[in-house]
């Protein structure tokens, strides 16, 4: 019995063992496919960025091709620039002598003689078309320099804004190719993670495998121990029987024996009154006496064979052992144990799965509600931003959009004129505001009977007061506003206001006065 008590404690060792064996294995499932899913979103993102960089070197060339071109262009209008210098040079020293021979030609005076005045007069005529013709050209090289000195700066600014361009695209590839590197990173993470998830599960299942094998083990040495107990038991049972056969037949010999004594001792008695005889001398001469007549004749033999059984009986009994009368009463007692406790532990399986069928519903009830609450939350705060600061935009973030349960909110701000979106580097008074927006993105998403706020526009300016006391204004149309507040502008929207004051002796007074009663002040 002893045994199949052992056999029943290691039965449910077993079974504990299975359990705790199944839940690691949940959780390296679990594990599995998270790191399955991180590990898709990652080679996702790396095949974004694959391709973007794909994209961003064929911009690269592009640039690097049309920074070529206007490089060969600049070079040919500096050429051009050179020479036409070289041209205006020449063309102004050729107008420089001819003013210099008009000049000569103009202080030699009036010619005395019409013969010998012509020559001259032709000369100056001549030379005063030269320069006007050295004139044109002068002004004709200026303007092909100043149109090339324009086509060079234009290149020049196309040249800068490709060069910018470049330096643009080679800093986001820079970036791009850091945000690759650490997605592939990520990547080798999620695969180790995968790889140590796989090796988990792997050694969940060896030990789930193990458990069942013990399992199988110990219910195949409970099945023979049970079987070899009820041999004892039948065993225990025929010993029994036996036992109590030959205690009986035993009983039955102690009473002829003691019938027999008492008849033997009457007879004695009778021998010695009747016939005056000795009993002893006439019984051992009735022992001695032959033939088949004799009257105690195998008397000796049956003693020693009645003996010889006995003494075989005792030895039997020695074997079995000490004998347990309550041995089948426990027996019974411990299956009805067993049977309650298998009842018990099969309930608690079938509650366990029922509990977690529920929890899985009220997690998934929780993932709609939060989800839905989220959205419309989401949805007033992007509309009551722009109000409470007059233009930007805001908006709600969740930090693992996967995993509802866990997630956090982020809060996102961009005030008008600001670039920044983290509230650490907001002002007092915008992340105030940002904190009312989203306060009243709230109440306008889950509407409320009554609302409390303490002191909430302690810190806001004449301006964005006006727009908070125009909020509060909507609010009131459908609940009721309770404001604590020392700011004057507050107060005056009230319909009723509350004060506490104290008096002369010490005591505290609440003073109320509904602003429609309140008389009118003159003066």
């Amino acid at each position: 019995m002893a045994g199949s008590v052992v056999a029943a404690a290691a039965a449910d060792e077993a079974d504990a063992e299975r359990e705790r064996v199944e839940s690691e294995l949940l959780v390296a499932h679990r594990q599995v496919a998270d790191a399955d899913r991180e590990l898709a979103t990652a080679r996702e993102e790396l095949e974004a960025s694959q391709a973007a960089q794909q994209e961003s070197d064929a911009q690269l060339t592009a640039a690097a091709e049309r920074l070529g071109r206007l490089e060969k262009e600049r070079q040919r209008a500096s050429e051009a620039l050179t020479e036409l210098g070289q041209q205006r040079d020449e063309l102004a020293t050729e107008a420089e002598q001819r003013r210099q021979r008009l000049a000569e030609l103009e202080q030699q005076g009036p010619p005395e003689e019409e013969e010998e005045g012509a020559g001259p007069d032709q000369e100056a005529e001549r030379l005063d078309d030269a320069l006007t013709a050295a004139r044109e050209a002068e002004v004709q090289a200026r303007m092909a320099e100043r149109s090339v000195v324009q086509r060079l700066e234009e290149t020049d600014r196309r040249v800068a804004a490709l060069e910018q361009e470049a330096d643009e695209v080679e800093q986001r590839l820079a970036d791009r190719e850091r945000r690759r590197q650490a997605r592939q990173a990520a990547v080798a993470r999620c695969d180790e993670l995968a790889n140590v998830a796989a090796a988990a599960l792997a050694r969940a299942q060896a030990s789930l495998a193990a458990a069942e094998q013990e399992r199988a083990r110990l219910d195949a040495q409970r099945a023979e121990r049970q079987q070899a107990l009820g041999l004892a038991r039948e065993r225990q049972r025929e010993a029994a029987d036996a036992l109590t056969q030959r205690q009986n037949e035993h009983h039955e010999g102690d009473l002829v024996r003691e019938r027999a004594q008492a008849s033997l001792v009457s007879a004695r008695d009778r021998v010695s009154e009747e016939l005056g005889e000795d009993p002893d001398e006439l019984l051992a001469e009735a022992r001695h006496a032959e033939g088949d007549d004799a009257p105690l004749t195998g008397g000796a033999e049956r003693d020693t064979e009645l003996e010889q059984q006995e003494e075989r009986l005792v030895r039997k009994i020695a074997l079995l052992g000490t004998i347990n009368p309550l041995a089948l009463e426990e027996l019974e007692q411990l299956q009805e144990r067993e049977t309650f406790l298998t009842g018990q532990l099969e309930d608690l399986r079938s509650s366990r799965a029922d509990l977690l069928a529920v929890l899985e519903q009220v997690d998934d009830r929780i993932r709609e509600l939060f989800a839905q609450a989220f959205a419309d939350v989401n949805a007033q705060f992007q509309a009551m931003f722009p109000r409470m600061f007059n233009g930007g935009e805001g908006r709600l973030v969740l930090t693992d959009p996967d995993d509802l349960l866990a997630t956090g909110v982020d809060v996102e701000a961009k005030p008008p004129g600001k670039r920044i979106k983290r509230l650490s580097l907001l002002s007092g008074g915008e992340r105030s505001l940002t904190a009312l927006a989203l306060l009243f993105a709230i109440f306008a998403a889950r509407p409320s009977p009554f609302y409390v706020l303490d002191e909430v526009e302690a810190s806001l300016d004449d301006v964005n007061l006006q727009r908070f006391l125009e909020v509060v204004g909507e609010f009131r149309a459908t609940s009721q506003m309770i404001v604590v507040t020392h700011q004057k502008r507050t107060m005056e929207i009230a319909d009723t206001l509350y004060g506490v004051s104290m008096q002369s002796d010490g005591v505290s007074k609440v003073i109320g006065q509904r602003m429609s009663e309140a008389p009118a002040t003159t003066g």
